[in-house]
């Protein structure tokens, strides 16, 4: 198998293993409540917990704990004699959803913003430190959630520390193994895997909910994670010119169409003034918070299904549809993008096409949910399938849009986008609390469904104006500047080198020539 191929794979599997923590807690969060709701009935009082009078989770009346039973109004899930009593990891779903993807967002914020090490530093080396942070922080999960709220957000901060460098790492390595004649091909392989983690943990959560419990998973996520870092670190490298088991071909082919520099660039030659004032930039940060917007939307479908009755093992089946319809269409239109390439559309032309289709579908589609009502279940269902099915074209659209601007410094460009999107996702997050805050609970989903069509339509048509594909000037970088030391100390050795070698003539010969 050809090495980049290798890469391909192995990066894939890295990256979704690197969201499997995260993406399961908005399933997970559901059966907590559950657990706590079954441990707390008078058939098992026996599994809940005392708690002390000050710990954090237990409210000081009913209307701050919905879940604590009063006099007046009793929990029908409640003992009489239950009182300050609760499973410990039983919180508000809601609050728990937004404070554990919050926690995980935050942390990929602060280390997002780094992405200019991922140009730097060892884009192999910075994956293993991830893949064993991450391994080791989701065999923790079920006990981090078993002491209590403050040690599980910890425990998805320092996960989503780790997580900031994932994306900015993995395109700043593409970039010197994916060939312009294959421009997108393997760069969706390796982002369809964002989709597809959804995929895995709907399914996988509704089902170990029926066989044993949720916390099993997270001790296959860790233990799965820890054992891929064996192949990552023997079998991929950095960049073509120094794998040990390339063939010369292919080695050839990947520098000769790629247009990144052979060495790294330090910290001080990274042009971060230029980028940031770079319209194009800021046109793929517009298009990238849109896409994030609706893909951190739909994470919380499961909460509107439940509401709609759905059960969960049906839920997570169903959950996992929007997502498998994404990474089915995102390799689709990553046939479809390749093959524009060879024809005489422009690549600027082929990325917006194709963020449009994303983006400005996503919107027509969702904004009949809306109109039509919730009823049946089965139109959501199908609506936001489709809906959803067409975010697998942001691939080929201003995902990869950095690999264009500038290979260089991809990482760069990645890591301000992660700190844009996960504000983005965060705030999405808040969305729901906040509209529960100010407007009926009848209005709460279509509102949140029709502001989810007005930023997708918004950012798309920024990127429309601002972004390309063109190459930057500022990708260029500048070697090091040498000393004259330095400059003759190289100027002997090749005076040495060629006086030595027959037909040559003299050390002055060499140099008038």
């Amino acid at each position: 198998m050809n090495q980049r191929y290798v890469f391909t794979l192995l990066a894939s599997l890295g990256n979704l293993l690197s969201l499997c923590g995260r993406d399961s807690m908005r399933l997970t969060v559901l059966l907590m409540r559950q657990e706590y709701l079954k441990c707390s009935s008078p058939d098992n009082s026996s599994r809940s917990y005392h708690l002390p009078d000050n710990h954090p989770y237990l409210a000081s009346d009913t209307n701050a704990y919905p879940y604590l039973a009063s006099d007046t109004n009793p929990h029908p899930y409640l003992a009489s004699d239950n009182e300050n009593r609760i499973n410990l990891t039983a919180v508000n779903v809601q609050e728990n959803t937004v404070f554990n993807v919050s926690a995980f967002n935050i942390g990929v914020m602060i280390t997002g913003v780094g992405g200019a090490f991922c140009d730097v530093f060892s884009g192999k080396k910075i994956m293993t430190v991830v893949g064993i942070v991450q391994g080791i922080c989701n065999i923790l999960i079920p006990t981090s959630a078993a002491i209590c709220l403050p040690i599980l957000l910890f425990n998805q901060f320092v996960s989503g520390l780790a997580g900031g460098f994932v994306c900015a790492c993995l395109t700043s390595m593409l970039a010197r193994w994916e060939p312009s004649c294959e421009r997108g091909l393997l760069s969706t392989i390796i982002y369809t895997a964002s989709p597809g983690c959804l995929v895995m943990t709907s399914l996988l959560t509704g089902i170990t909910s029926q066989i044993t419990n949720w916390r099993s998973q997270y001790y296959g996520f860790g233990v799965i994670q820890l054992a891929w870092l064996v192949p990552w670190w023997f079998l991929v490298h950095d960049s073509p010119d120094i794998h040990p088991r390339i063939n010369e071909k292919e080695k050839r082919l990947l520098l000769d169409h790629t247009d990144i520099a052979v060495s790294r660039p330090s910290i001080s030659q990274i042009p971060l003034l230029r980028i940031l004032l770079s319209p194009p930039v800021w046109g793929q940060i517009a298009a990238n918070m849109g896409n994030i917007w609706v893909k951190s939307f739909y994470e919380l479908l499961p909460q509107y299904l439940e509401e709609l009755g759905v059960k969960m093992m049906f839920n997570g089946f169903v959950s996992a549809l929007p997502p498998l319809g994404s990474v089915i269409m995102g390799l689709l239109a990553s046939r479809l993008f390749n093959w524009a390439n060879s024809t005489h559309i422009s690549l600027s032309l082929a990325r917006k096409i194709s963020s449009s289709i994303c983006l400005f579908g996503f919107s027509v589609l969702t904004a009949s949910i809306p109109l039509l009502g919730p009823e049946p279940p089965t139109f959501i269902i199908f609506v936001t399938t489709a809906a959803y099915f067409l975010t697998g074209f942001h691939l080929v659209g201003a995902m990869n849009n950095a690999i264009d601007l500038s290979p260089n410094y991809v990482g760069t460009i990645l890591g301000i986008n992660s700190f844009f999107m996960y504000l983005t996702s965060t705030t999405v997050s808040y969305s729901k609390v906040i509209a529960l805050q100010v407007l009926d609970e009848s209005q709460v989903w279509p509102a949140l469904f029709i502001l989810s069509c007005i930023i997708a339509t918004s950012s798309n048509i920024v990127f429309l104006l601002l972004g390309s594909s063109e190459l930057q000037d500022w990708n260029m970088t500048a070697e090091p500047v040498k000393t004259v030391e330095d400059l003759n100390a190289n100027i002997s050795e090749i005076i040495t080198e060629k006086s030595s070698t027959p037909n040559y003539g003299s050390a002055n010969q060499y140099l008038i020539d």
